[in-house]
């Protein structure tokens, strides 16, 4: 009890000590990176732009100065619709946006947008901050047990793997990792972040409750990801048998390379969840599916035997009359001129 006093006195003398009021209601991401002094807003944060929203209050209400601003990392920027250092400030919202930590240079001549998804498998919002090949940084925010798409300009001659990432749960890195997958696919994958323990009255249990949802939800995310492999082999089994089953002149390199990807990628979900969990798969290790490449497959010859036919042609005299049913030329009407033969075959009378 006496503990608790103490914190509460501590939070007045600091409360009072400063004529502003600042976050009262803040919510957000960036709710902790940023400070306030005066009139100006400071972005602690060293690599990304924070978006904060909020209001000047008179007498305690919104004045009706409403104020949305963006400010750089590492930057000040003042309150607009306030002066002095006895202004009052409500902030609602504080997020973290897309920002460069280095001066933007040119598109490269020769760049790839890799379609990368962000899978959080923890029960806590992250914010996950990632470089391109221009190394400009970026952000994006994902909910708990969600996942999102972000498009990442890289080399296109390069694996997704050179892509790094770290993840955020409010101001504190709790995870990072290179993605994985190919140069037209990426995945990030979010499994360290926890949710606090930190102010609850009962940390032990706390955790323990934590631990047990996180393990759940990793086996039910491994379970899902063991039903779509056996879709994903069927896929590129049946791919194969296509291209093997397919005549070519010239040898296929990489083939079935979309489906071997999406197979290998659920086998290192997998691979993941078994060592979260501390388990093994039963049976077999997991098979990875290597490249495959294949020689010309020439057509199968036409053995269909060829039969030649002859026979005779009957010709008409030019001024031979026509039978009852109105036909001339060669019709057997007793004024026929004979047959006529091909003279490019052997045999036959011509």
């Amino acid at each position: 009890m006496a503990r608790t006093l103490a914190l509460i006195f501590a939070a007045t003398v600091a409360c009072c000590a400063s004529p502003q009021i600042a976050a009262a209601s803040c919510s957000g991401s960036a709710c902790p990176s940023y400070s306030l002094s005066g009139d100006k807003f400071t972005n602690k944060d060293k690599d990304l732009k924070i978006r904060i929203t909020g209001c000047v209050l008179k007498d305690g209400r919104c004045s009706g100065s409403d104020f949305d601003i963006t400010i750089d990392p590492n930057a000040s920027k003042a309150v607009p619709g306030a002066s002095g250092s006895s202004v009052k400030i409500d902030v609602k919202t504080a997020a973290f946006v897309g920002a460069l930590t280095r001066p933007h240079v040119a598109t490269l001549p020769s760049t790839n947008s890799v379609m990368t998804t962000i899978n959080n498998q923890t029960d806590v919002t992250v914010t996950v901050k990632y470089q391109d090949v221009e190394h400009s940084e970026f952000s994006k925010e994902v909910k708990e047990r969600s996942s999102s798409s972000v498009a990442i300009r890289m080399d296109p001659n390069a694996s997704a793997s050179q892509i790094k990432w770290t993840a955020y749960a409010g101001s504190k890195m709790c995870d990072s990792g290179a993605a994985t997958g190919s140069s037209s696919s990426g995945t990030i994958d979010v499994t360290k972040c926890k949710k606090s323990c930190e102010l609850s009255m009962d940390k032990a249990n706390c955790e323990l409750k934590r631990d047990m949802t996180d393990t759940e939800q990793t086996r039910k995310h491994r379970d899902q990801a063991r039903a779509d492999l056996a879709k994903a082999r069927d896929a590129f089994n049946a791919c194969v048998t296509k291209a093997k089953a397919t005549p070519t002149s010239s040898p296929t390199s990489n083939v079935c390379a979309s489906e071997r990807d999406k197979v290998n990628d659920l086998i290192g979900k997998i691979t993941a969840d078994d060592q979260r969990l501390g388990e093994t798969e039963p049976g077999a290790p997991l098979r990875r599916e290597e490249v495959l490449n294949l020689p010309p497959i020439p057509a199968k010859p036409n053995d269909t035997k060829k039969i030649d036919l002859r026979g005779c042609e009957p010709t008409g005299s030019p001024d031979a009359p026509k039978d009852l049913q109105g036909n001339t030329g060669g019709v057997m009407d007793g004024h026929s001129a004979g047959c006529k033969f091909p003279t490019n075959v052997g045999g036959g009378r011509k």
